[in-house]
């Protein structure tokens, strides 16, 4: 070992020795710095874009727990919207009559016409009109009685417990036999049925 050692040594010395002082130290500069270089461009410049895309992916990830953090935070107040949502939406539909509710709610407005002492010559259900989510029904009724009579009518049909809307109302003045005056009106009222459906949604079914 030693042997070949002092060959490789014999060896170097006699390719230096030939060598002027300048170029002996270039070659001890090159000799210094050729393996920082080989050191810093395999090794170190590796590293350094290895951590700065971990740099990078760990900012990202604190963007993302800030953000979920936050939502947690707002997780008690969302809850509470969503809370009321439900309660005004179990109100809505009660609200709404289904579609076995529609003849007795129709009843019911003529049961009303009549006990506020109102005539009902006609009575008119028509073709319900598709909305997203919903359907609009209207029915039209004509009455003949006095003007107390109507405001009684159309304040009793307000206080139903489903949603009727008054759509239009043309009134008329009419003489009975009697010589007596009264209002002829001809109304339109819209009620609702939810369906839970956009239209869309219908269209494709069908």
């Amino acid at each position: 070992m030693f042997k070949i050692l002092n060959k490789i040594k014999i060896w170097f010395v006699s390719q230096i020795e030939p060598l002027s002082f300048r170029q002996r130290v270039m070659l001890a500069i090159l000799s210094l710095f050729l393996p920082l270089f080989l050191y810093t461009y395999w090794y170190l410049r590796p590293s350094y874009y290895k951590i700065e895309k971990l740099s990078k992916d760990i900012l990202q990830l604190k963007k993302e727990i800030a953000k979920y953090q936050k939502l947690v935070k707002q997780k008690p107040v969302l809850e509470a919207k969503l809370a009321r949502r439900k309660i005004f939406f179990k109100k809505l539909v009660y609200t709404l009559p289904n579609e076995k509710e529609i003849p007795e709610l129709l009843s019911k407005v003529s049961e009303k016409a009549k006990q506020s002492g109102l005539e009902v010559v006609s009575f008119t259900p028509r073709q319900e009109i598709v909305q997203n989510y919903y359907n609009i029904i209207p029915f039209n009724i004509e009455l003949i009685g006095t003007f107390g009579q109507l405001v009684l009518f159309l304040e009793k049909v307000e206080h139903l417990p489903r949603i009727i809307t008054l759509n239009s109302m043309n009134v008329q003045m009419k003489e009975n036999p009697d010589g007596k005056f009264s209002l002829s009106a001809k109304c339109v009222f819209h009620t609702f049925r939810y369906t839970g459906k956009a239209i869309s949604q219908r269209t494709k079914k069908r």
